[in-house]
């Protein structure tokens, strides 16, 4: 059965426009046959091909024409894939998220303080989805100082000491169903104060009790495959992503498949 949601001869928006995003629910298992039928959409080269064919299932990077997109859906149906076509404006677009820092739990509510110190209240029945991931750290690289340093060395960049990359944190999406920002937490830059006596030694095991009471609160929200296995420390499904970007957009596909599960119930 056709996975499509729209009808091409339904709507009336005119085909050129560029105002549809197609999302891949189940990936065929011809890869090869499926990068082909990306490649037919508008500026789409082999690489970027291969590349968005690594991230599915998911929704597929741009926007296109309503009949272009309908054309690549039906070839990846014909795989045997499980695509639909959506309205670009349907999709989730979580680029503009509150930075959170300092969360505070209530038996009503959800109440987190951003980098701006403004608070907002979520009720525990408008958390939609909680997603976390293990990704890089946007966090500014630390210095190690020449002391610390083997005095072996006369080469300058021994005597002036060397930049450490940051280590990968666990980080979060609390995506919202009321209209209010999606909340985004990174392990390092979170303030803990409200476990009190529960605060552990290390940021990523205060972010792991953060999680388990969200999860244990927000009965109605979608807990991601991501989410259970950084939870359960299960290596499939996995949760570690190799960007923030990459982190984002699963986040986002996984916000789209909550949506319509609910629509469907």
């Amino acid at each position: 059965m056709s996975a499509n949601t729209l009808d091409s001869t339904s709507n009336n928006i005119p085909s050129e426009s560029s105002n549809f995003r197609i999302a891949v629910f189940c990936v065929p298992d011809d890869l090869e046959s499926l990068e082909k039928a990306l490649m037919n959409l508008p500026n789409m080269d082999r690489a970027t091909a291969r590349l968005q064919t690594r991230l599915l299932p998911g929704i597929v990077q741009g926007a296109y024409a309503q009949d272009a997109a309908f054309a690549t859906v039906k070839e990846i149906e014909h795989i045997a894939g499980t695509a639909s076509v959506i309205p670009a404006n349907s999709v989730p677009d979580l680029n503009h998220v509150h930075a959170t820092h300092h969360v505070y739990l209530t038996d009503m509510a959800l109440e987190a303080m951003d980098t701006s110190d403004r608070l907002q209240s979520c009720a525990w029945n408008t958390v939609s989805v909680i997603s976390v991931g293990v990704l890089p750290s946007s966090a500014p690289a630390r210095s190690r100082s020449a002391s610390m340093l083997s005095n072996g060395s006369s080469h300058r960049s021994w005597n002036s000491g060397v930049k450490i990359a940051a280590k990968p944190r666990p980080e979060a999406y609390v995506v919202l169903s009321d209209g209010q920002a999606t909340l985004n937490m990174a392990s390092d830059e979170m303030n803990f104060e409200y476990l009190g006596d529960r605060l552990a030694k290390n940021s990523s095991a205060n972010f792991m009790l953060l999680i388990r009471d969200l999860v244990r609160r927000a009965t109605n929200a979608l807990i991601t495959p991501a989410t259970v296995a950084f939870l359960e420390h299960t290596p499939v499904p996995r949760s570690e992503f190799r960007s923030h970007e990459e982190f984002r957009r699963y986040t986002e596909f996984q916000t789209l498949l909550s949506r319509r599960q609910k629509e469907n119930f």
